[in-house]
């Protein structure tokens, strides 16, 4: 009963981290996407989103910041970075 127990958990613990990784992936395409919205932004100061997520256990963090700098989002606006390029300069902070 015990390895039965044991198995389960580790196959959900892999699952959680692989809907994890893809929220991440999703989040920060979404910043991306809606973070050129705010017009009244200045190019030196960044845009956060905040996301506190409850679980249980240490599978995934209990907390994410995710935060790009508008100058790059204008960047991105104008065709000076792609969106790859883009993606890699959005900072995540999980604790």
């Amino acid at each position: 009963m015990g390895k039965v127990l044991s198995a389960q958990n580790a196959d959900l613990s892999k699952k959680l981290k692989s809907a994890y990784h893809q929220f991440i992936t999703g989040l920060k395409s979404n910043l991306l996407d809606c973070g050129r919205t705010p017009k009244s932004v200045k190019p030196n100061c960044h845009i956060m989103i905040s996301i506190a997520i409850s679980s249980s256990g240490d599978t995934v963090p209990d907390h994410v910041d995710s935060q790009i700098k508008k100058s790059v989002l204008d960047a991105l606006s104008r065709v000076h970075l792609s969106h790859s390029q883009a993606l890699q300069k959005i900072a995540v902070r999980k604790y």
